[in-house]
């Protein structure tokens, strides 16, 4: 095995080796010890302009949701990137310019940042994560995956089995890769390493 090759293996693994994730098949998260996570993708209602009975209602039906499907996980994540880490490097260019005119642009900055956050202040999603043993087949995953979309789709819930890309999506959200690429990347530095296969 050259150098390069191992390089590749290390850079590949660094990142899964954290978050324990070995792959990504079809709809699964599969971790190294061949225990399989499949996720659901509940589509969020706003609850802003629903009267009080109605979420009241909900909560109800997710409750029961919540008893006839068995053991999930439930988790709120971010569906878009956060900003502020830019905000925080334009904060500090900010205070360093010497020069007013580009202050004022990185305050124009700043209020752009300011923007964007506030249009996606409410861009969560929610996943329902379920956990299967090594000796659960892919058959019996989506077995139990369709029979809960169906479940919480019979309770009004807008609910889709989340796929490949859906995972590499809300992993590149959290991990901060760029989420605006066309395609996600299966390991970090992939793009680089396309770049230097080319080089040779």
């Amino acid at each position: 095995m050259s150098l390069q090759d191992k390089l590749k293996k290390n850079k590949k693994l660094s990142v899964r080796k954290l978050i324990g994730a070995a792959s990504i098949k079809d709809c699964c998260l599969m971790n190294y010890s061949g225990e399989k996570t499949a996720f659901l993708i509940l589509t969020p209602s706003n609850l802003s302009i629903l009267p009080d009975n109605e979420v009241v209602g909900k909560i109800k039906r997710l409750t029961a949701i919540h008893e006839e499907i068995g053991t999930a996980d439930y988790i709120c994540i971010n569906s878009t990137q956060s900003y502020d880490q830019n905000k925080h490097f334009i904060r500090n260019l900010e205070s360093s310019e010497r020069n007013q005119k580009l202050r004022e642009l990185d305050q124009q900055d700043l209020r752009f940042l300011d923007d964007i956050q506030i249009k996606m202040a409410t861009s969560r999603e929610f996943m329902a994560a379920f956990h299967f043993s090594p000796r659960d087949s892919m058959e019996h995953v989506e077995m139990v995956l369709n029979k809960a979309v169906q479940i919480f789709k019979n309770n009004s819930f807008a609910t889709r089995i989340a796929s490949k890309n859906d995972l590499k999506r809300c992993l590149a959200i959290n991990l901060e890769q760029d989420i605006y690429e066309d395609t996600s990347q299966d390991f970090d530095g992939e793009n680089h390493l396309k770049v230097l296969e080319m080089k040779k």
